[in-house]
């Protein structure tokens, strides 16, 4: 989940070595008082000579017989690489930390959109405000149910793959014994984007902002896995909703009563639901927008 941080962090080391391989050589030319050096363009001699300062110091060396030249070598290079292994381990642990902290994620980039005002005009019902209070609202069910680990009374506003996918993610909680704790969630703001037409399928994208505080609790022991108990997190999510073209709003959340093909009760359902009484799937292909997909776009903590 933090791959960015240890990217950042290999990265780094790779940068270190090839800095160390182009700066070694130099260093050990400082350290070596045993040959001739022109700096004006001249050749090094590391067989032996002299380095003449213009003021009559000369330090001379046989090739058989270095002396401090090769002390100098030693204790320049081991001082480099000593210095760059602190520095690199000191970003390398800053680096870590801030694994939780800000963060931008790569998403694909939208399609062409029409404005989100145009598209009453295919579905007069249609309305902005309605979606987005109930995305907001959504929003804070989610994270109830996320923590419960039981997003089944969620069925209904996803797609069938998309609410598989977050119940495969969710089961490794189960498994594992860890309730992920979302604590004072707030939506500060949902926009719609704009929609287009696709594969006979409606499509809408919103970029919905919140305020979390996030953490990840270990079931047996009660002790804090990861996240924090006190700092906030400050998310931007887009959201992806789709529906089949042709459909248009004819309730408020998109939500009708059915009845269950194989024992008769009435079940709440858009474009699928679990019937609670005999816990058969119950699904329908006209449905109102259900959400495909959540991407997360930025993040931002304080505290």
């Amino acid at each position: 989940m933090h791959k960015q941080p240890l990217l950042r962090i290999a990265a780094f080391f790779l940068c270190l070595t090839l800095l160390c391989a182009v700066c070694l050589p130099v260093f050990a030319d400082l350290g070596d008082f045993g040959g001739d050096a022109d700096y004006g363009g001249g050749d090094y001699d590391y067989g032996g000579g002299g380095y003449d300062y213009g003021g009559g110091y000369d330090y001379s060396y046989s090739s058989d017989s270095r002396g401090s030249g090769d002390s100098g070598d030693t204790a320049a290079i081991i001082g480099f690489v000593a210095l760059i292994l602190v520095v690199g381990l000191v970003l390398a642990v800053s680096a870590s930390s801030s694994g939780d902290g800000d963060r931008s994620f790569e998403v694909e980039d939208l399609p062409d959109l029409e404005p989100i005002e145009y598209y009453s005009d295919i579905d007069p019902e249609f309305s902005a405000v309605k979606l987005e209070e109930k995305l907001s609202n959504l929003y804070i069910q989610m994270q109830q149910c996320w923590q419960a680990k039981d997003i089944e009374p969620l069925r209904p506003y996803f797609t069938d793959a998309y609410f598989s996918q977050l119940d495969r993610q969710l089961d490794a909680y189960r498994r594992n014994g860890v309730t992920n704790f979302i604590d004072r969630p707030v939506v500060l703001s949902v926009k719609l984007e704009g929609y287009c037409r696709e594969d006979e399928e409606d499509h809408i994208y919103a970029t919905v902002k919140t305020r979390i505080v996030d953490y990840k609790v270990d079931d047996h022991t009660g002790n804090t896995i990861s996240g924090s108990r006190t700092a906030e997190k400050f998310m931007t999510y887009r959201y992806h909703l789709t529906r089949p073209t042709g459909m248009v709003s004819d309730s408020e959340d998109g939500v009708r009563s059915v009845s269950c093909p194989h024992c008769g009760a009435p079940v709440s359902v858009n474009e699928s639901a679990k019937c609670p009484f005999c816990g058969s799937l119950v699904t329908t292909e006209n449905h109102d927008f259900v959400i495909a997909r959540i991407e997360g776009l930025s993040q931002k903590t304080v505290g």
